[in-house]
């Protein structure tokens, strides 16, 4: 493989500083492509303004490097963190003082609570044990919180998205991030759309959803065509935790006419469970297998897909459908399918028979279009014998 990479560690302040490599080059007849990758600078300046890594790659190694570039992506750090030169600013020297002081001694309460917390283990047997254990497990993880929150490469890192979830300040930024926007934008919609009640009992979200067609991540309430829905979304979902979990998810159409009771169903489109995230980050590509973006980090199991994904498929004539996705949490990993049918599907229901607890939601939006004749064609579903029209 031809590959020439360099590294440039002093401080540009232009982003066209592009440097030729006479030498390494000269007996070549390969073509190359420069890949300008962002990098924190040594001096106070805005990273903007900074030097960058280049990286020379021969285009005969692209389709090579396109699938190392992907597990590439997993690795924590991915990104090479140059701390500012100290003597510059003072003020700024000193208040890394501040900070490195304050971590040290958080970091010596952590490793006091540690040995709190083993100690427990190994030979406490009162009754409030468990309790206790919980509380100090909590506390170490606001400790190690506290001691990471100030660091300039750990600022520096979630901003740039270099991130390892099981760390947990990245899980607290990752969490407070989320809370700022998106979270306010998603329960707007799911309330102005009445996505809840109509989908299930009101409930606040604790974990982030996002949903991806064609790798464009989708806004809550957006419109979708149908032919772009034909294929099941990109699934991510954060939980923020520290423990592995079981869930299982449910994509619902609320929108469904029904003629007989002048009145709307609900239809199931996609049903899973038992998958779970170990790194609090799991990506789902297929309706089969969970994957995650870190592989070095996860090992989520493979879902049981009790209802296998059917695309969108309004009828003609009915207003714009909200197809909602709900993600619970499961009790157990066992569950009762006993009331599993498309048709009139009783979320409710089948969440209380198995003590599921909801924990996200998320929802796009559709009409009818020509496409959703290929789609019940494709899937041989009955077509529709009615053409609604508005009064």
């Amino acid at each position: 493989m031809n590959c020439f990479s360099f590294q440039i560690y002093k401080t540009y302040k232009i982003n066209l500083n592009l440097i030729l490599i006479k030498e390494s080059l000269a007996h070549t007849n390969l073509s190359y492509y420069i890949r300008f990758i962002s990098i924190p600078s040594k001096s106070n300046e805005p990273l903007s303004n900074e030097s960058q890594i280049l990286s020379l790659q021969s285009d005969s190694d692209i389709s090579q490097n396109k699938s190392e570039k992907k597990n590439d992506q997993t690795k924590y750090p991915r990104l090479i963190y140059l701390a500012p030169k100290l003597g510059i600013n003072k003020a700024y020297d000193e208040a890394l003082k501040i900070i490195e002081a304050d971590r040290l001694e958080k970091l010596k309460k952590i490793k006091k609570t540690q040995s709190k917390i083993e100690y427990k283990i190994k030979y406490s047997n009162t009754k409030d044990k468990d309790a206790q254990l919980t509380n100090l497990r909590k506390y170490l993880n606001q400790l190690k919180i506290l001691a990471d929150i100030n660091v300039p490469e750990i600022r520096w890192r979630f901003k740039n998205n270099d991130v390892d979830m099981t760390i947990p300040v990245y899980r607290y930024l990752a969490e407070q991030k989320w809370m700022k926007k998106p979270y306010h934008l998603l329960m707007q919609r799911i309330e102005q759309m009445y996505v809840i009640p109509d989908a299930y009992e009101r409930f606040k979200p604790t974990a982030e959803i996002l949903l991806r067609f064609e790798n464009e991540e989708l806004e809550p309430g957006k419109f979708v065509p149908n032919h772009i829905s034909a294929t099941e979304p990109i699934i991510e979902i954060n939980s923020f935790l520290d423990t592995e979990k079981l869930y299982t998810i449910a994509l619902l159409d609320l929108d469904v006419p029904d003629l007989q009771k002048d009145s709307f169903k609900t239809y199931l489109h996609w049903l899973m469970y038992s998958f779970s995230l170990k790194s609090k980050i799991l990506t789902i590509l297929s309706s089969d297998i969970p994957i995650s973006p870190n592989n070095s980090l996860v090992q989520p199991s493979v879902a049981t897909v009790l209802a296998p994904y059917i695309p969108p498929h309004p009828q003609k004539g009915s207003l714009y459908h909200r197809y909602t996705l709900l993600v619970f949490e499961q009790a157990e990993k066992h569950l009762n399918n006993s009331i599993i049918q498309r048709d009139k599907f009783d979320i409710r229901q089948f969440a209380s028979l198995n003590h599921f607890k909801i924990v996200g939601i998320h929802f796009w939006r559709s009409l009818w279009d020509e496409y959703v004749d290929k789609i019940m064609s494709s899937l041989k579903l009955l077509p529709y014998k009615t053409m609604l029209k508005k009064c």
